[in-house]
């Protein structure tokens, strides 16, 4: 199979392609895959977007239309001077992930990924932020990773508890409802009401709460350092349904 078709076929299914992408497809040197990736970007059969190792390629723009832009993202920032309004609107301006949705979807939708934002980069004392997402047809799903303290680890210290077990148990005795204002870790667990499906892995320890069966797991984990939140939200009508209204609160609320 030619480069090209190589290349296509990445486009077609991630919305996007990197250097790196094109080496694990090709078996390419870096130095090889990046010249052809620089040649179709010059004849404008690609468009770059980003520098250095952040960078990636969209398909250039066709018929005086601007390109399609994909619908995943992943962004690795250094966490100085960052805030969750500018990683929102980087991820609007490299995806499409955010873009269309219905009202009350993306009401929630940008209300979740603030707060997850908002928490890793004020309270996870971690040096990087990792944030990942990606939209299909059926669900929208977000990842913020951090390498700090750790959600569990924090209560645990807080609460002068044992283990992170217990900080875990704890956690879930004060799960909230959907406050207007929550306030410090609560504004994590009150997405629980609001997700499709929840996930919070910290240290060896792994929550999960899935609305779409009305269940709450607790499980072990390999220990990993700092904290792990995925958030999935159902975009077919066969999920449970939204809430009529969405109102996001005045004042946003972090862990």
């Amino acid at each position: 199979m030619e480069v090209a078709k190589h290349i296509d076929k990445i486009l077609k299914k991630n919305g996007r392609i990197t250097t790196n992408d094109l080496i694990d497809k090709t078996g390419f040197s870096r130095a090889y895959a990046q010249r052809f990736l620089k040649k179709m970007v010059e004849d404008g059969s690609l468009l770059r977007v980003g520098k250095a190792n952040q960078a990636h390629y969209l398909p250039a723009r066709r018929r005086g239309k601007p390109p399609a832009k994909p619908r995943r993202v992943r962004i690795i920032l250094t966490n100085e001077g960052l805030s969750e309004a500018k990683i929102l609107n980087r991820i609007q301006e490299e995806s499409s992930v955010l873009s269309g949705l219905p009202g009350n979807t993306a009401a929630i939708a940008q209300y979740a990924l603030a707060e997850l934002l908002k928490n890793a980069v004020k309270h996870s004392e971690s040096d990087k932020i990792d944030v990942q997402a990606i939209r299909t047809q059926t669900d929208l799903h977000f990842t913020v990773k951090d390498w700090g303290i750790g959600m569990f680890n924090s209560i645990m210290q807080k609460k002068r508890l044992a283990s992170t077990a217990e900080a875990v148990q704890r956690l879930l005795k004060r799960r909230p409802a959907i406050a207007p204002e929550p306030a410090g870790r609560q504004a994590v667990l009150a997405m629980s009401k609001i997700a499709d499906r929840l996930t919070i892995a910290s240290l060896e320890n792994k929550v999960v709460f899935n609305n779409l069966q009305d269940k709450i797991y607790v499980r072990e984990i390999q220990p990993a350092q700092g904290t792990r939140v995925d958030f999935v939200l159902k975009l077919k009508a066969s999920a449970k349904p939204a809430p009529k209204t969405f109102r996001q609160p005045r004042k946003a609320a972090a862990r």
